[in-house]
């Protein structure tokens, strides 16, 4: 990578780190290949609710994983990621009664290592803020 490239990589990592949360809302996740499909690891596919016809993209998300409600046996404790939106997740995930990602359900499709840094691999889904 060249110098430019990562300084400016650099620069919205930063920036996206720089964020504080002031609202959580209740949602979840998963992991997916993102990361072989070269998004990166810091990068996640959100749901139609939370793409809003792209206006999300580029936005960084602080995400923790919700012990509270069910499955929260899942999550690893005192932990968080942020992400940034790239894209809308596929739209396989979204098909009535099937997904994650469909219409009115708050979701982030994250890479493996991302979405293991708050979650249990065997888990699949969790509940997240």
């Amino acid at each position: 990578m060249d110098m430019a490239k990562f300084l400016i990589l650099y620069t919205v990592l930063a920036a996206c780190l720089a964020l504080t949360a002031t609202q959580w809302n209740p949602g979840t996740s998963r992991y997916g290949n993102l990361y072989t499909a070269g998004y990166g690891i810091n990068n996640a596919a959100l749901s139609q609710t939370l793409f809003k016809d792209g206006v999300s993209c580029g936005q960084c998300y602080l995400v923790i994983c919700d012990g509270s409600r069910p499955r929260g046996q899942y999550c690893k404790p005192g932990t968080a990621i942020t992400v940034t939106a790239t894209h809308l997740c596929p739209a396989n995930y979204a098909l009535p009664n099937s997904g994650w990602c469909g219409p009115g359900r708050p979701h982030f499709d994250m890479s493996q290592p991302a979405w293991e840094r708050i979650g249990v691999y065997q888990a699949g889904i969790i509940p997240v803020l």
